[in-house]
């Protein structure tokens, strides 16, 4: 039988290993506002397919920052589109860890098809991602983190085989709203750029629009 992971034993020592850096998750990621104490550079999709377009476009925008991924194996199955993308803009800054239990955890364990044949670091491999691993250990895993922590040489999308254990934590007190909001604010504060728009920016950009 082929060894897997501890899904919450790495998001514990990748939260360890973190300090202001943007992590973008699938909602299915439920542990992680806790484990994170809830960071304010978190930010939580719920549909799926959109995590990994997310990541490469913060990790485009903010080229000084390391930028993190957390995907599930059937949002990355939803959205292959992003896997040449990828490849092609291959940003430096950016991480993603797909959380591969081979299953559809969160609507009654149906199985995805990585319980199959289908391998997903291949398929990235194949679509330009010079980084694209398995990793079934958690010292390898931990490798992974801290290399990928350390280096910006491209692109890193690690896969994680883990086991589909129950959740150990399921935050209910999140809006996602709320933090999508505090997300773009923590952003604005420290990189010193305005994202949300301003009275005096949307008087000017009526302004335009009346004389165009």
């Amino acid at each position: 039988m082929e060894e897997k992971l501890d899904r919450y034993q790495c998001l514990e020592y990748l939260a360890s290993k973190l300090t202001n850096e943007p992590v973008v998750s699938w909602a299915a990621f439920y542990e992680w506002p806790s484990i994170s104490k809830e960071r304010v550079c978190n930010l939580t999709f719920s549909q799926l397919g959109c995590t990994v377009p997310m990541g490469i476009g913060l990790a485009l925008a903010l080229p000084q920052r390391k930028v993190i991924a957390l995907v599930s194996d059937g949002d990355i199955l939803m959205e292959l589109g992003a896997l040449p993308t990828l490849g092609r803009e291959n940003p430096r800054n950016l991480i993603v860890f797909i959380n591969d239990n081979e299953t559809y955890q969160t609507v009654g364990g149906y199985p995805t098809m990585t319980h199959y044949r289908t391998d997903l670091a291949a398929m990235a491999r194949a679509a330009g991602v010079e980084h694209a691993v398995t990793v079934r250990t958690f010292e390898d895993f931990k490798k992974e983190v801290d290399e990928a922590l350390s280096k910006s040489d491209g692109a890193r999308f690690i896969v994680m085989k883990t086991e589909a254990k129950p959740y150990k934590t399921i935050c209910d007190t999140l809006d996602w709203a709320e933090t999508k909001y505090r997300f773009i604010k923590h952003l604005e504060e420290t990189e010193g750029i305005k994202i949300f728009p301003t009275p005096l920016q949307d008087q000017k950009l009526s302004e335009k629009h009346k004389r165009s």
